[in-house]
C-alpha cells in the first residue's frame, strides 16, 4: 500500500502576522514611544506619527 501523493501530515499553527491589524503590521518594530493613558490602557505612538 502506498501512501497518497503530497499528503501533508503536521502543518503547525498559522503564522501569527496573518492575523495582525493592517496598523500594527505597518509600524511592526517602529513605535516611537507609549503613552499610559489609564490603568491597563496604552497609547503606541509610531515613527511616522500613527497612533493606536
Amino acid at each position: 500500500m502506498t501512501a497518497p501523493a503530497k499528503r501533508i501530515t503536521d502543518i503547525g499553527p498559522p503564522h501569527y502576522e496573518k492575523f495582525l491589524p493592517p496598523i500594527i503590521k505597518r509600524n511592526y518594530g517602529q513605535w516611537k514611544y507609549h503613552e499610559s493613558l489609564a490603568p491597563g490602557v496604552l497609547c503606541h505612538v509610531s515613527e511616522t506619527g500613527e497612533k493606536l
